[in-house]
């Protein structure tokens, strides 16, 4: 059985002000490719993401993380992250703290109600 690590990667801000693109990436040790799981586009250079580890995955679980991602809706980018972790924290398939570390680091939604009026 082979291990995967899970890792949030939290791009660089598209300009000033802009809200982080974050996703998933499930990939083996040293890999240069992994399956990403995100709502929207990702970076086009791997240089412009920063990587935040969340744990290791037994490759016989890959298709709960891939049903984890799949289920939840797509919207804005660190919330589906967010969301992502906290049903893959109810498998059981990364630390309990993850979701509440992720929630707590989330920056506004600029697709928000509240964002709009500001």
């Amino acid at each position: 059985m082979s291990l995967l690590n899970l890792t949030l990667a939290v791009c660089k801000p598209h300009g000033s002000g802009g809200a982080r693109h974050w996703m998933h990436i499930l990939a083996e040790d040293g890999a240069k490719n992994g399956t990403w799981y995100h709502s929207t586009g990702g970076p086009h250079d791997p240089g412009q993401a920063t990587p935040a580890p969340h744990g290791v995955v037994a490759s016989s679980d890959i298709n709960k993380v891939k049903a984890s991602a799949q289920k939840i809706q797509a919207k804005f980018c660190q919330r589906y992250c967010v969301d992502v972790l906290g049903d893959l924290e109810r498998k059981g398939l990364v630390p309990a703290v993850t979701y509440d570390t992720c929630i707590a680091a989330m920056e506004v939604d600029p697709y928000s109600r509240t964002a709009r009026q500001s």
